[in-house]
């Protein structure tokens, strides 16, 4: 009866010790101690997987092969006692030696002991996984820290949220570490302990740009504790509002106190003023800022969008006291969605942040019992209060033991549905395509009933019905059975989106795509010169292999448009084919002798025109780039070009991709 009083008058957030545990609570502290390595064991089986379904450093894009180089590069430095060691390699954009802002500079820190005993891309990959391992973990944690009941159920759900959550979250950067702290910052509200704000935001600072987010949910809370406890007198008022302000100054001095301040503060505005806009980016940017196609996005992240829509209707409006957590949460992850929806980057965000909502909306549904008397007038549950601080009845205790043993039985056998209809539903796939993977079978022609699948099929259905006619029989709860369903559906979609991401993972580039055609750059280019690449998201697995050269465009393209508008135009129009004659251009307006292209379609324009206008030689080639140099003096175009002219083409039919 003791967890009833708690309930009802939330003595928790109000920031009291909780009294001794009795002898009920020993088992539920090490409930969620087994809860917490079983889930902890759960992400980590989960993001190894996925990490390792490719030799590269995951995924997408090469990103992460700067961040673990540039790690590296910095322990050097401070090996040398410069810290930070200045950046030469784009010196044509905003990110020259004087201009350069280590924006991820704690994340990159993070990542050093891993260079010590690892290579480079082991050491990314290894980094990776640890991190995404504690961003989901540490949402897990909350829920299992203030006792929601199904704890490893709503696991299923964080790791089920989303499959490019998942894929994401694979990456080697720094927003896993954003989740990370965007939890402890919640749970910091959430007790109250508003003064740790302070250092919590000067570390996000010094992480990633994404501190905002902390900032937001700080400058939420105090709307969200006025509306909860009409606190107003002028000290709680004071109290509350110096979330925000203890928030705000952390993030001023985490600016302030840097090795790049005051430059820090002005490419943090250009961010802003480029990415946070309502209408199209003024230059071509990364994909990840702009959205997923609309039914892509739905499908992905349907146990995200089902757990937003549980947490609307579940939320109780009525019961203020304990309106709070839940409410942050759900204008929290209502602003992620929206941002979502604007860019695909906020879904390594918003996913499970969404299942959070979900959870603490759903807590007094599922606690039952608490949820009745904290509906109580509190007249009422004041004359109760000398009843309910006696030991647990032994009802109480035959009820604990039954939670004990109840919740994680009603995750195991939704677990171990789901197990049998996802090989249901891999054996079906196979039925329609006549063999291979799920993938391969949704795209090739039906072929004639594969018998052994179908016997499968029904083995696989007589099992699925077989353990739940026993668990009802078991149980006799149809709420029970009814989440038993649903969950071994949740569970079904985990395994379909680790087996599309992980498909997605090996698609990508390996892991030595471009380190020939690199390996011959350091080789052959005298050091120090600068090299034309024609994609400037090229610039990170080149930055990887050759730190001898400079670079005309990374990392992201308004770097460059920022500091010279006009040369940015110039190195679109060359880049994408528009120029017939970029031999003088680039030798003259950008320095450069020696083009590194990539062999993708985009810059087929560019790649004719350059060896048609005679000024260019082809000095290496293989199946992953083209490495041209700039004659000296205008020649006849290669025979290759005279060839291929017929094949070269139309103008204007490539629109850049990135």
């Amino acid at each position: 009866m003791q967890d009833i009083q708690e309930g009802a008058v939330e003595a928790e957030s109000a920031g009291p010790e909780r009294p001794p545990r009795r002898k009920g609570e020993n088992q539920d502290a090490w409930a969620r101690v087994v809860y917490l390595l079983a889930g902890l064991a759960a992400i980590a089986v989960v993001f190894i997987k996925l990490q390792f379904s490719t030799d590269a450093v995951c995924c997408g894009d090469f990103d992460g092969y700067y961040h673990i180089k540039w790690s590296s590069l910095l322990w050097e430095g401070m090996r040398r006692s410069v810290f930070p060691p200045a950046f030469v390699w784009l010196p044509l954009t905003t990110l020259d030696p004087k201009g350069y802002v280590d924006h991820h500079l704690l994340f990159h820190i993070l990542q050093i002991p891993f260079t010590w005993f690892l290579d480079l891309r082991t050491a990314a990959k290894v980094s990776a996984t640890l991190f995404s391992t504690l961003a989901v973990f540490s949402c897990y944690w909350l829920i299992v820290r203030y006792r929601i009941r199904y704890a490893l159920c709503w696991l299923i759900a964080l790791l089920a949220c989303s499959a490019p959550f998942l894929y994401r979250m694979s990456m080697a950067k720094a927003p896993p570490i954003a989740i990370v702290f965007m939890i402890i910052g919640i749970y910091l509200l959430f007790r109250k302990k508003y003064i740790w704000l302070l250092p919590l935001a000067f570390l996000f600072v010094w992480t990633y740009s994404l501190f905002v987010t902390l900032v937001a949910a700080a400058s939420i809370w105090p709307v969200v504790v006025f509306w909860s406890e009409r606190a107003f007198d002028r000290r709680s008022i004071w109290r509350t509002l110096s979330a925000p302000l203890y928030t705000i100054a952390g993030t001023i001095a985490g600016f302030v106190i840097n090795p790049y301040f005051p430059k820090n503060v002005w490419l943090f505005y250009e961010h802003v003023r480029i990415k946070v806009t309502a209408g199209d980016f003024t230059t071509s940017v990364g994909t990840e800022w702009y959205p997923y196609e609309s039914w892509y996005f739905l499908g992905s992240c349907i146990i995200a969008f089902a757990a937003m829509l549980v947490g609307y209707v579940a939320y109780d409006w009525t019961d203020r006291r304990r309106a709070a957590r839940p409410l942050l949460l759900m204008i929290f992850s209502t602003l992620l969605m929206i941002a979502s929806f604007r860019s695909r980057r906020f879904v390594e965000y918003w996913p499970p942040f969404a299942v959070l909502f979900a959870a603490f909306s759903l807590q007094p549904i599922l606690e039952g019992v608490k949820n009745a008397f904290s509906r109580m007038p509190r007249d009422v549950i004041a004359e109760l209060e000398p009843f309910l601080d006696r030991d647990p009845l032994p009802t109480d205790a035959a009820r604990r033991r039954a939670n004990f043993w109840d919740e994680p039985l009603l995750a195991l056998v939704s677990f171990a549905l789901g197990i049998i209809l996802f090989f249901t539903y891999y054996q079906f796939t196979t039925l329609r395509g006549g063999g291979g993977s799920p993938a391969e079978a949704a795209v090739s022609v039906p072929h004639p009933l594969n018998k052994m699948a179908v016997m499968w099929v029904v083995i696989a259905f007589l099992f699925y019905c077989g353990i739940l006619v026993v668990y009802i029989w078991m149980r006799r709860s149809a709420p029970k059975t009814f989440a038993v369903i649903v969950l071994s559906f949740v569970t079904v979609t985990l395994f379909i989106n680790m087996q599309e991401t992980a498909r997605s993972i090996r698609e990508d580039h390996g892991q030595h795509f471009y380190e020939r055609g690199m390996a011959w750059v350091r080789d052959n280019v005298p050091e120090g010169e600068m090299v034309f690449n024609t994609d400037w998201d090229d610039f990170p697995k080149m930055f990887f292999y050759d730190t001898k050269h400079t670079y005309v465009s990374g990392l992201d393209p308004t770097y460059l448009l920022d500091k010279d508008k006009e040369l940015s135009k110039l190195y679109e129009q060359i880049t994408l084919g528009k120029e017939k004659d970029p031999g003088p251009i680039i030798r003259d307006r950008f320095h450069a002798r020696y083009v590194f292209t990539d062999n993708e379609d985009i810059h087929n324009d560019f790649y004719y025109n350059a060896l048609q206008s005679g000024w260019f030689e082809k000095v290496y080639e293989d199946e992953d780039c083209t490495i041209l140099k700039i004659r000296d003096e205008k020649g006849e175009p290669p025979a290759e070009a005279t060839e291929d002219e017929s094949d070269a083409p139309e103008e204007g039919t490539d629109e850049p991709e990135n």
